[in-house]
């Protein structure tokens, strides 16, 4: 499924950026692109399953667990454009400061003395670089010459680039590259600048088995115009 997934994302990417009138092609068949900068906000949290995971290593659930959304930041740039003078999309880079809250489901447990405990420990702070695809349908709730709503979704890959704990780090148990998919609004005022929050929901565990590990969240920001700032 990852890899019909990964495929068919890059398929995406592809066409937008070299298919017959992509991004890098015929420029005619666009009525607009423009470079923006962005800056936002982020809240996370994982959902861990680790319960046929052993290691020498143990941790106290009281200890490591935090079953909260918890902030991080984004930083990044995005090409917005429109196919055919009909389909409009934006691509999006960005490097990520995640910081994640922490549920594990399933722990082990020894009464009355240790209670619940888990031999794995989450990383709850990560660095990734995150490249987006969106599609964007234009939503006519309002005088779209002066403001517009759009509903946004597509693929998007996350690779990380900050270095592991040392206890992760031993057992490789978390994936560098995992998938998601964006679901999402976005508020343009009168071109000045645009509002953005996503739904982002991780398409497989970001760690590897026997370890399960969802990774959800949202993302806030907002964008402006390259050409505005400079």
């Amino acid at each position: 499924m990852r890899k019909v997934l990964l495929y068919l994302s890059f398929q995406f990417l592809f066409f937008v950026s070299f298919g017959q009138n992509g991004l890098l092609g015929k420029f005619k068949a666009y009525s607009y692109s423009h470079l923006s900068l962005f800056a936002g906000m982020s809240l996370a949290k994982q959902d861990i399953s680790a319960e046929q995971y052993i290691s020498r290593f143990n941790y106290k659930i009281a200890e490591i667990e935090n079953n909260n959304f918890k902030p991080g930041y984004l930083l990044g740039a995005r090409w917005d454009g429109q196919i055919y003078k009909k389909h409009d999309y934006a691509i999006t880079f960005s490097i990520n400061r995640l910081a994640t809250g922490t549920a594990y489901n399933k722990t082990l447990m020894i009464s009355p003395f240790i209670g619940e405990y888990s031999y794995y420990k989450a990383e709850d702070k990560m660095l990734n670089a995150n490249l987006t695809a969106l599609y964007k349908k234009l939503i006519t709730i309002s005088d779209t010459s002066k403001f517009k709503w759009y509903v946004v979704a597509g693929p998007s890959i996350d690779v990380r680039i900050s270095n592991l704990s040392e206890d992760n780090l031993a057992s490789d148990a978390y994936k560098r590259m995992f998938m998601s998919a964006k679901l999402g609004v976005e508020f343009n005022n009168r071109s000045y600048y645009t509002l953005f929050f996503h739904f982002k929901k991780g398409l497989h565990s970001i760690t590897q088995s026997p370890i399960q590990t969802n990774l959800d969240g949202f993302e806030l920001g907002m964008f402006v115009k390259a050409s505005d700032l400079f």
